[in-house]
Order: C-alpha cells, then sequence, then structure tokens
C-alpha cells in the first residue's frame, strides 16, 4: 500500500505518450496495441521502460485473436502473461481495442477512463484529483528513501520535509470504511515519523518494492532520488486532460496503434516540471451557420420517468448523429432506439432511451443498487446524517448480523461525502425494529452493502425462510401453485426482473422468490 499509494487503484489507464502523433479521424480503426510501459521524463526527454524488455514492443489485431500465438506469447513471456492473469491477455487487449474504437476520440482520457470503466463513485474531475494524489504520493515516499540511501539528503531534513509538507497531504485525504488512510498514515509515520535507525533499515526494502512494482528495476538510486512529485503530479494533470487521439498512431497499412501506457496504470514520473499546455487558438466562425434543429436523448424507466439528464445533439444539416446510451447505475437498455443514429434535419428530434433494474444471467451483478431497490448490510455498519462519514454525523451502528436478521434499507438516492466519495441515500425498512423509518446515509462499498436480490442466475437453490417459501404462477407471485418448507433445494431455470426485484424461474416454471434472507444458492 505504501509504495501503491494507498488511495486508487486502476486496471488499465490511458497515460501520457512519449510522441504527439498526427490528427486521428474518428473512423480510423485500431488495428494493434503497443505493450506496455514505464513512462520517466528527465531533462534527456520522455524515456520508454517497456515492462518485458524482450517481448515484441506491439502485437496486431490477428496476433491478439490468434489463440496459439496468445498462449505461446504468454508463455514466453510470463511478465505479461501473469499481469493479464484474470480475464486473460487476449481478452484485455481486445476489450480495449473495442472501447478506444468506440470512443469520442477528442474526449480526454479522463472522460474516457470514466465513461467505459465500471462504476467509481466520483467525477472525471474527483477522480482525476485522486490519481493526481497517489503519483504524489508515490513519487515523494521513493524520492525521498532514494535521497536518504544516496546521501542526498540528512534524515533530519527528510523528517521535517514529511511533517510539514507530506503527512498534512495525507490527512486531507477522505476517510473511507476499509481504513485506507489510518493504513498509510501508519506505515509513512514507520518510516518518516520514528527513528532513523528504522528509515535505515528499511529504506532498501522498499525501495526494492517500487522498482519491481513499477518496472523499473534497471534504475539506480540516484537516478530514483532525482524524481520530482510536484513534477510528476503535474505532468499526470496535463496527461488525464490531454485528447484520446494523442495516443493512437498511425500505422502504414491505415489503421492505429493504442499507445502502451493505456495498459499501464499509473506509471508515469518526471524529474522535470512539464511545459505548459498552449491552448488551441479561437477558431474561425463557420460563414454558414447550421439550420438543423437539435436532437434531444431522454434516458427514462418503463414508466417514463428520468433516470439521467437529457443531453443534447447538435450538427450541420444533413451531418450525421449518433445518439448513445448514458451508463446508470442497476439499469440497463432494454433496447436501442430505431432513430438512435440518424442526420440532422430542420425539425427538433427525440430518441428515447427506456431502462430496466439490470439483471445479469451468468455474470458480476452491478455493484451499485438502483434507486427503489433494496440493500442489506453484510458487515457492521453505521447509519450517517451526511453522506460525510463522522462519529459526530453518526445516528445508529447496525451490528454485523446473521443472514436472516441482516438489516434492510430502501435506496431512496444517491450523494457524494466532501472528498467524492458515493453514498447511499436509505430508509431504515426493518420493521419492528426501534430504527424502522430512520433515514440517512450509508456505504455502496459492496464489502459492506450488497442488493437483497440475487441479480444472476443460480443452477440450484436452497429455502432458509423458517415459514418456507410459496411458488406461483405469475411473476408478480399471484397464482400460488406449491409450497416449499424450510431447507427444500431447487432447481432453477433462469432468473428475471419485477420492478425493482427479482424471481427465480424453477424448472418446473413457476416463480418464487429472489430475496436472499429467504432462499440461498448451493452448488
Amino acid at each position: 500500500m505504501l509504495v501503491s499509494g494507498g488511495v486508487i487503484t486502476i486496471a488499465v489507464l490511458p497515460v501520457q505518450a512519449a510522441t504527439i502523433t498526427a490528427n486521428v479521424k474518428q473512423g480510423e480503426k485500431v488495428g494493434s496495441v503497443e505493450m506496455p510501459y514505464t513512462l520517466v521524463t528527465t531533462k534527456d526527454g520522455p524515456q520508454r521502460v517497456y515492462w518485458e524488455s524482450k517481448a515484441p514492443q506491439s502485437l496486431t489485431s490477428d496476433q491478439i485473436n490468434d489463440t496459439d500465438f496468445v498462449a505461446k506469447f504468454v508463455s514466453d513471456y510470463p511478465t505479461l502473461g501473469n499481469l493479464f492473469q484474470d480475464p486473460g491477455l487476449q481478452k484485455t487487449l481486445n476489450e480495449l481495442m473495442d472501447k478506444v474504437n468506440r470512443a469520442n476520440r477528442q474526449d480526454s482520457l479522463i472522460d474516457f477512463v470514466v465513461s467505459t470503466s465500471d462504476d467509481n463513485g466520483l467525477s472525471a474531475s474527483d477522480y482525476a484529483k485522486r490519481i493526481v494524489q497517489s503519483i504524489t504520493q508515490q513519487s515523494w515516499i521513493v524520492s525521498r528513501l532514494a535521497q536518504y540511501k544516496t546521501n542526498a539528503k540528512t534524515f533530519k531534513e527528510i523528517q521535517k520535509d514529511y511533517q510539514e509538507n507530506f503527512r498534512p497531504l495525507i490527512e486531507a485525504l477522505p476517510d473511507d470504511e476499509d481504513g485506507n488512510k489510518e493504513n498509510l498514515l501508519q506505515q509513512s509515520d514507520f518510516l518518516f515519523n520514528t527513528e532513523e535507525s528504522t528509515l535505515d533499515t528499511n529504506a532498501s526494502r522498499f525501495i526494492s518494492m517500487f522498482k519491481t512494482g513499477m518496472f523499473l528495476s534497471s534504475y539506480s538510486d540516484a537516478q530514483l532520488a532525482e524524481i520530482d512529485p510536484d513534477a510528476s503530479a503535474a505532468q499526470m494533470s496535463q496527461i488525464l486532460q490531454q485528447p484520446l487521439s494523442k495516443y493512437l498512431h498511425p500505422q502504414a497499412d491505415g489503421t492505429l496503434q493504442i499507445d502502451g501506457l493505456l495498459l499501464s496504470g499509473l506509471m508515469a514520473y518526471s524529474t522535470i516540471m512539464p511545459d505548459p499546455i498552449v491552448p488551441n487558438p479561437t477558431p474561425t466562425p463557420d460563414p454558414n451557420p447550421s439550420t438543423s434543429q437539435a436532437v434531444t436523448v431522454k434516458y427514462v424507466d418503463q414508466q417514463g420517468k428520468a433516470l439521467a439528464p437529457t443531453a443534447t445533439l447538435t450538427g450541420k444539416l444533413g451531418g450525421a448523429y449518433h445518439a448513445q446510451a448514458a451508463k446508470i447505475d442497476g439499469y440497463q437498455v432494454t433496447k436501442t432506439p430505431a432513430n438512435a443514429i440518424g442526420t440532422f434535419t430542420t425539425e427538433a428530434q427525440t430518441v428515447t432511451y427506456v431502462y430496466e433494474p439490470q439483471v445479469v444471467q451468468n455474470g458480476a451483478a452491478a455493484t451499485i443498487a438502483p434507486k427503489g431497490s433494496v440493500i442489506y448490510a453484510i458487515k457492521k455498519i453505521g447509519l450517517y446524517q451526511t453522506p460525510t462519514f463522522s462519529t459526530k454525523q453518526r445516528l445508529v451502528w447496525y451490528a454485523k448480523q446473521k443472514r436472516t436478521n441482516r438489516p434492510m434499507f430502501v435506496v431512496t438516492g444517491y450523494a457524494k461525502s466532501v472528498n467524492g466519495v458515493k453514498r447511499y441515500r436509505v430508509k431504515d425498512v426493518n420493521h419492528h425494529s426501534k430504527t424502522a423509518g430512520k433515514t440517512g446515509y450509508v456505504t455502496t462499498n459492496t464489502d459492506y452493502t450488497v442488493r437483497v436480490y440475487y441479480a444472476k442466475r443460480h443452477v440450484k437453490i436452497k429455502v432458509i425462510n423458517a415459514k418456507g417459501v410459496n411458488a406461483y404462477q405469475k411473476k408478480n407471485l399471484t397464482g400460488k401453485r406449491a409450497h416449499y418448507r424450510y431447507g427444500q433445494q431447487l432447481k432453477v431455470k433462469k432468473i428475471v426482473s419485477h420492478n425493482l426485484t427479482t424471481r427465480f424461474v424453477l424448472s418446473n416454471g413457476t416463480y418464487v422468490t429472489a430475496n436472499k434472507k429467504l432462499v440461498m444458492t448451493v452448488k
């Protein structure tokens, strides 16, 4: 945690390319992917440090889709094979190419990351802030350790720098349920807020961990001592604001190659401050402005209720538009509207995307529960008066309970803490308890709260409700057909959604509840 920054983890993050390429058109397709490398910018310019120096520097689409080739590649270069072991190198690269092919290449890298990654509960600006914080921490820690080992700075100088500058940065980080901030403080205090003998004993070990984790084993302590935390942070800020097109390199065959840093995560450091980015000059006004009418894109549920703000598309008369679905927590599109792709006309147009609660047949469920659905606590959690958690704001503790007694809440909305951490706004629905009816905020961390209803199909379930469960003819649980007592195991054919809940369809075609407090899956 100390070496990796202790703030944020990103599996595939676009970062800065070493060169600026020619203009990239939206329709050009990706044909190859450069292998990942760590970027180190010095007075001599940007340097690519490839993670597997003996491997080919890029793979073509044909090679990526050749299973035999990929198997041999992974065998020959286990460093890359192990890094992408889950979900696999072939799948990772194909998914990345598909995301880039579908992306707006003028979007900034941070917008691209947020729009194509799993929900992280942060806006693009807040997410970028966390990434910059993380690179600052990594750079400060390794540079100060290296400065101590090379006698560039004394222990007292480094300790003063830590107490006056670095520790306050950590203290300003948001608290979380997992205690990352507390752990980072403890580990950094262990090194820098202690006796010199402790730092002297552990400095080399932590530097070695950094070199291994950042693939910089060839770098000397003197080189690492030159890393500048402020310069690295400034470089990362510029990286995240550059358009995606800067990291797509035209090839001789007319295709594009994805820059290797799109695979490398937070692997970018600098010893010098980057030159400021000069904004583009004001474009020349169009002498023939468009007279077309806008296209309004709506995102609603099956009852017509808005789930996200409308989008407005504009363009020249006769020009093409492509209205895209929005990513909405806990929901999936029922079908793509027929007019999602069209041309701008003199008439106003509306594209409506209709959503339903997300149910995954054979995969992971959505991590954020949709508004109106029910969640329960699987560990001890607090209910807070505001989305910024603190002891003063805590209304009540809910102790960890056995499955059938877990405290339940209806999700009534969402909010974010002052540091951008996403929270559920909930109402306590634990009937006959002293807390019933209380409202407040709880964590969205799936280690603590999950949806009460199953969201993917399981082959077999067991009744765990002491009073048993009923099977019904219809999915709204009407037309009772059978009763199953506690302990009985039932075969499941599929899972279906009903409003904001789900039902298991048994092998005999009847419907039973998918409430985790009433039934559980078995192998």
